[in-house]
């Protein structure tokens, strides 16, 4: 099992642990499973059967915004897919407490000696919620968080520039709020995580800067509540994984107060919105309303009988959701319901005058969450947004007397024939809800939801000032195309008019709010290199590299992004179909491509891609569908499960239509495969491996015709599979796992009659993907919560991991893919678009082993007479050849002693690039050479 406290400082530390491992990997090796891992095998099995998400995945979308669900179900598949097998959920939280150790004892890693190079989309943004202008008059400086992939700035985003990226906030959580001290507005603070996905977008705390925002450092936040606790059936953990937002705000007196609302979030139920076991609520015992008073060095929860109830017979605390200052300088905040539990208060605003003693101002009737925006000049004159609670829709309420009497306003309605006239948020008030009021002028009022709208009279009467697409009616509309689902809107300090707004697709400027109700052109994208983009698949053309990189990736909220022939660094891709993205993949040939939308909805698409494809298949299968090509006979391989019953679709590909068949065996019965590998070994037929849910690897001989299903799982193997590969050949299997707490690295080098443990000192956290190094076979890197990490040699008995994120960061790595005609590896993230590398032949520091210092081959270009010299008695030396693709052409065995020139004659070859690798005591060398 993966180890649950890392402690890396000693070497004696480090020796104890690969002991241990060690006796894991011989363990592993056993015929038959151990009763402690039959044991987990079961309690997983159980856990998935009754998980939490069972029910909600197999959901219409109306039916998830009932429920508050958001509109995209992929985090509700990795709650099962990650879940610890022995708790039944998943814990995140280890990964920041990881993320905090290695950052205070390891320098950044590299890997091959090569940086990641980024890739884009460079024209792509992602979900953005934080949004900050420097408060100068005219100001062109902005700040700009996505809800995974960091905290960006952008010195001039009035006109198209780029976004820099800040590296002092971890890459890999949920940037939700920003706040400047009044009276030292080059201070700053953060706040991470939203609570508003349902456990989704986990942060990681508080952060501060004194340089206005380009350096940053998490602050300790002395939580109230307790630890870890239980409330009826529901298991609470504590921590602090959501602020939904943060004001810095001076009282009376002149002390700043930092104001936090933490917030709580969870998983819903299977019964649809109460509990079911298992069910992790994360942070309830800790949210409510915090207080720094010495800039964020401590922290007090306030906790006053006005906004507390209990719930299983202990006490909470409301949930600020929003802080507004109002004109005479009353703080108030609008609060929300701690989601998942339907506990706590929610819908109302409370108000302080000297930051200690706060009281109700207003209980919006059938209300959750709250949304505030005051008068620039009016304190007595305030707007709320609210997410209605059952039938109720969203309204807009509006109070002239600072919340003593309230109405309703008006309520937009949304061209789109598809949203309804009384909800313009079309049932998502959970999820995009934007409310802004013109500093200026108290009755110029903005919304949004699915689309924006503005009044210029105070929400009597409304104009649609953007649409997201063409839909039924919104084509009659001259207004400028903003990505669907707003979140925010930020006006230009001193320009009211203009604005800068936060969506799904990322940022977007308003020159002209008022004339964006008849122009098109009056809302312009703001995402130059601003790549906060969410990725589940990539792929990179086999072929067509002189002109630069062929590449495509399937994209949360941004359809299937493709770029041709693309140069270094970062581009501008293109999305031919629109829509979610998913599985992705090109043909080896170059000649066609297989995007893949939620629910096993493929399109065949020409590549290059020029226009519309034909769409396979839809319906069954999961959110985001796992699949596999065999690019060898043109088959294409998914989940077809449907309803209860787990079967897989095998497509056969043509240019104008696919033959569809349903696959089916006992073997994943209960068990869906969710990971699916073609061998490139076998090319007469498709060889098919499946890796499923409960940790089953089974392979379909003859998959392409009438399968023979056979199991060859390990018999330590727990959790559920997220990627098998292969090494040299078909027998040589890699295979990693999904989940917390479990070995997530298995090989075997027999096909699968017996494995081996290869997790070595690599910490608890998913593992993604992996794939071997071609040129130095000896190399794996894998894809993890944590960006790439590295072995230089899988064959040990336990393997050291470093980290390899030179270039890149801490953001889930989803995908890697090799090119071997020149061994560049695309690694798709989530959160943090593409990126590329290079294999080498000389990784790490492999070639400073000082046992082969004293070796030299020569010459480097030959016609195959090769000489090995040494300096140093060595005895026997094992010399393997390798062309570049990977495959080891020759392999023997010399002696080496001092003054040794030894001849190795490989004038048989064909001419090209090679490798020769030695090996000698444990130490390893690699030499390129050209045959002529």
């Amino acid at each position: 099992m993966k180890k649950k406290l890392l402690i890396f400082s000693s070497v004696s530390i480090l020796a104890i642990i690969a002991v241990v491992l060690y006796q894991q990997d011989v363990f592993s090796n056993q015929s038959s499973p151990s009763n402690e891992i039959v044991e987990l095998r079961k309690k997983h099995k159980e856990f998935l059967e009754n998980s939490p998400m069972k029910h909600t995945l197999n959901m219409s979308k109306d039916e998830r915004k009932e429920l508050g669900l958001p509109p995209n179900a992929y985090n509700e598949q990795m709650f099962e897919l990650t879940m610890d097998p022995a708790l039944g959920y998943p814990v995140p939280e280890r990964v920041y407490t990881l993320q905090e150790e290695l950052a205070a004892i390891r320098a950044p890693g590299s890997w091959s000696g090569n940086a990641w190079v980024e890739r884009g989309p460079y024209n792509t943004g992602g979900r953005t919620r934080m949004l900050r202008w420097s408060p100068a008059v005219g100001s062109t400086i902005a700040f700009a968080g996505g809800v995974s992939g960091g905290l960006y700035k952008n010195n001039n985003v009035t006109i198209n520039s780029e976004w820099q990226l800040i590296t002092t906030v971890p890459g890999n959580i949920a940037v939700s709020s920003i706040t400047a001290d009044p009276t030292n507005p080059t201070t700053l603070y953060l706040g991470t995580g939203e609570q508003y996905t349902q456990g989704v977008a986990n942060g990681n705390g508080i952060y501060k800067s004194i340089d206005n925002g380009n350096t940053w450092t998490r602050l300790t936040v002395n939580l109230a509540g307790g630890g870890d606790t239980t409330a009826g059936s529901n298991f609470l953990v504590s921590g602090l994984y959501y602020v939904n937002d943060i004001q810095a705000w001076e009282d009376p007196s002149g002390t700043v107060h930092i104001f936090a609302g933490i917030g709580s979030a969870g998983y819903v139920g299977s019964g649809g919105g109460g509990s079911s076991s298992p069910s992790n609520v994360l942070g309830l015992q800790n949210s409510g309303l915090y207080d720094s008073t010495d800039g964020g060095a401590t922290w007090t929860r306030i906790e006053d009988t006005d906004y507390d109830y209990s719930y299983f017979g202990q006490t909470y605390y409301a949930i600020p959701n929003d802080f507004i200052v109002s004109a005479d300088n009353t703080l108030y905040f609008g609060t929300i319901r701690a989601s998942f539990t339907n506990a706590g208060i929610a819908g109302r605003i409370y108000k302080t005058t000297d930051g200690v003693d706060f009281t109700q101002a207003a209980q919006l009737t059938s209300s959750n969450r709250v949304q505030i925006e005051p008068s620039g000049t009016d304190p007595n004159k305030m707007y709320a947004l609210a997410q209605g609670v059952g039938a109720t829709p969203v309204r807009i309420f509006q109070t002239t007397d600072g919340w003593a009497t309230f109405t309703t306003t008006n309520l937009p309605n949304d061209a789109d024939n598809g949203i309804p006239a009384n909800d313009f948020t079309r049932g998502q008030s959970f999820y995009d809800l934007m409310l802004a009021v013109d500093p200026t002028d108290d009755d110029i009022i903005y919304v949004g939801g699915i689309d924006m709208h503005r009044s210029a009279d105070g929400g009597s009467s409304w104009t649609q000032i953007s649409k997201w697409s063409n839909n039924p009616n919104l084509n009659t509309l001259t207004v400028p195309f903003v990505h669907a689902d707003i979140h925010s809107l930020i006006f230009r300090p001193g320009f009211p008019n203009e604005a800068l707004i936060g969506t799904d697709g990322g940022v977007y400027y308003a020159t002209s709010l008022s004339a964006a109700g008849g122009s098109s052109s009056a809302i312009l994208k703001r995402n130059q290199n601003y790549n906060v983009t969410q990725f589940y698949y990539g792929a990179i053309n086999e072929v067509d590299i002189a002109n630069g990189d062929d590449l495509a990736a399937g994209a949360q909220d941004n359809g299937t992004l493709f770029r041709n022939n693309a140069p270094a660094g970062s581009s501008v891709y293109f999305d031919p179909v629109g829509g979610d993205g998913g599985f992705t993949d090109i043909d080896d040939s170059g000649t066609y491509a297989i995007t893949t939308y939620p629910g096993n909805s493929h399109i065949y698409l020409a590549f290059p891609v020029t226009g519309a494809g034909y769409q396979i298949d839809s319906g069954e299968g999961f959110f985001i569908n796992p699949a596999g090509l065999d690019k060898n006979l043109d088959i294409l391989y998914s989940n077809g499960q449907q309803g209860g019953n787990e079967q897989i679709k095998r497509y056969v590909l043509s240019s104008t239509s696919a033959v569809t068949t349903v696959l089916d065996d006992a073997l994943i019965d209960n068990s869906a495969p969710v990971a699916f590998k073609v061998s490139p070994y076998t090319t007469a037929s498709t060889k098919l491996f499946l890796g499923t849910t409960t940790g089953k690897v089974i392979r379909l001989d003859d998959a392409d015709t009438t399968p023979t299903w056979t199991e060859i799982t390990g018999p330590s193997f727990v959790g559920s599979v997220s990627d098998i590969e292969f090494g040299e050949n078909e027998q040589e299997i890699f295979v990693t796992f999904h989940n917390y707490g479990v070995t997530s690295i298995w090989f075997t080098d027999d096909g699968g009659t017996t494995w081996q443990n290869k997790e070595g000192d690599l910490p608890d956290m998913p593992v993604k993907c992996i794939v071997q190094n071609p040129i130095y076979p000896d190399e794996v890197i894998i894809g993890t919560e944590l960006g790439i990490w590295s072995t230089i040699d899988y064959t040990a008995a336990s393997p050291t991991w470093v980290q390899s994120n030179n270039g890149m960061m801490d953001i889930r790595v989803v995908d890697l893919d090799v090119r071997i005609a020149d061994n560049r590896v695309l690694a798709t993230t989530h959160g943090r678009g593409l990126f590329t590398g290079d294999f080498s032949s000389d990784p790490l520091s492999v070639n400073d082993i000082s046992v082969l210092n004293g070796v030299v081959v020569f010459p480097t270009v030959s016609n195959g007479e090769i000489t090995i010299q040494s300096n140093i008695s060595l005895g026997d030396v094992t010399v393997e050849v390798y062309a570049v693709t990977g495959q080891k052409v020759s392999s023997e065995i010399i002696t080496l002693n001092q003054g040794s020139n030894v001849q190795l004659n490989l004038s048989g070859m064909n001419s090209g690039m090679y490798f020769i690798k030695l090996n000698a005591s444990g130490a390893t060398k690699t030499e390129r050479i050209i045959i002529r």
